[in-house]
């Protein structure tokens, strides 16, 4: 989907930002309003350029709204009013920390004047302060984003959903149990949100924090695994990011597609995998940090329903026996066919 980032700056200094110092330092002129309406003229103008917007992704006719913190932009309302006005039908996405909708007059604005389709995606870190500000390094910041979750679930209108994010790297993959629990208790009704849990991207700040927040995918996906029992709790949840040889066959019909092709790096045990055309693939990232050991093709295809979504490959698995259990660590043989 077009990427457009409203702002370059965030109040936030997560561990794990995807965002580069480059991108942080860049002149907030870039981001002004008159740089957007130029922008809205010309994808107009232009529907099927992807040069117009900073990525501009494989799928149109929808927008993403990212950062830095897309609300810290002076004229966050007036962008956000003037990209619903000139697309009025497009479904849009806001990625946010939340923190400003602890304001409940400026949540409200942000939903009225978002119009619909619109979703908008908060991450919580961790069950507490001390844990979710510990990512975020911003003190203060997990009672400002526990305050703007509610105010968004208090004033969303019809055609607005918002998603709660869990980005699972090595310190929130540790408490996800917990925070889950937090989720469930302070948000009882889960058919309000969604939530979505996030396998980290290795880009900008996260890259220079790896040696303190990474975890393979396989030690992560048997945590995500650990915890099943309170994902089964929510009444939508997603998997983003992690290819379905590290997944119990269980949880495959969470697995979501949301990288763009040119981001995925299929390594060799994908090129003979049974199961390769239903799988998101690791990004490309990944094995020059990981390696690709713990990648083993399946060699027979399993038996599935498809969704016929691409996005969303499997509704159900079909075995008699589906233990939610915990995926061996990343060192251990991979052998996909005798696990499960």
């Amino acid at each position: 989907m077009p990427d457009a980032p409203f702002w370059q700056k965030c109040n936030s200094h997560c561990t794990m930002c995807t965002n580069s110092d480059a991108y942080i330092d860049e002149p907030d002129a870039k981001y002004s309003l008159e740089k957007h309406r130029e922008k809205i003229a010309e994808y107009i103008a232009r529907p099927g350029d992807r040069t117009i917007y900073y990525r501009n992704g494989e799928h149109g006719g929808y927008f993403l709204f990212t950062g830095g913190e897309p609300t810290l932009n002076p004229e966050f309302f007036r962008l956000l009013a003037e990209y619903r006005a000139a697309f009025p039908d497009f479904p849009m996405t806001l990625l946010t920390n939340g923190r400003l909708f602890c304001d409940e007059a400026f949540a409200r604005n942000t939903l009225v004047l978002g119009g619909a389709p619109l979703d908008l995606c908060v991450p919580v870190h961790g069950p507490d302060a001390k844990t979710h500000d510990s990512v975020t390094r911003a003190p203060g910041s997990f009672v400002e984003t526990v305050a703007g979750l509610k105010h968004l679930l208090k004033h969303r209108r019809a055609g607005q959903g918002l998603e709660v994010r869990v980005i699972l790297h090595r310190h929130p993959s540790e408490w996800l149990a917990e925070t889950l629990a937090f989720l469930l208790s302070e948000f009882p009704d889960t058919a309000a949100y969604r939530l979505t849990l996030v396998y980290f991207e290795s880009e900008g700040q996260a890259t220079k924090n790896l040696e303190h927040i990474k975890i393979s995918l396989s030690d992560c996906a048997a945590r995500v695994a650990a915890a099943a029992a309170l994902i089964a709790r929510f009444s939508e949840a997603r998997l983003y990011h992690f290819p379905l040889c590290v997944l119990p066959p269980g949880l495959w019909p969470l697995a979501w597609r949301a990288l763009p092709s040119y981001e995925i790096r299929h390594v060799s045990a994908c090129r003979t995998c049974a199961m390769n055309d239903l799988c998101a693939g690791p990004h490309d990232w990944y094995p020059g940090v990981f390696g690709e050991g713990e990648f083993a093709a399946f060699a027979l295809r399993r038996h599935v329903t498809e969704t016929g979504n691409p996005f969303h490959p499997i509704a159900e698995v079909h075995q008699e026996s589906l233990p939610w259990r915990p995926t061996p660590p990343a060192d251990a043989v991979r052998d996909p066919s005798a696990r499960w």
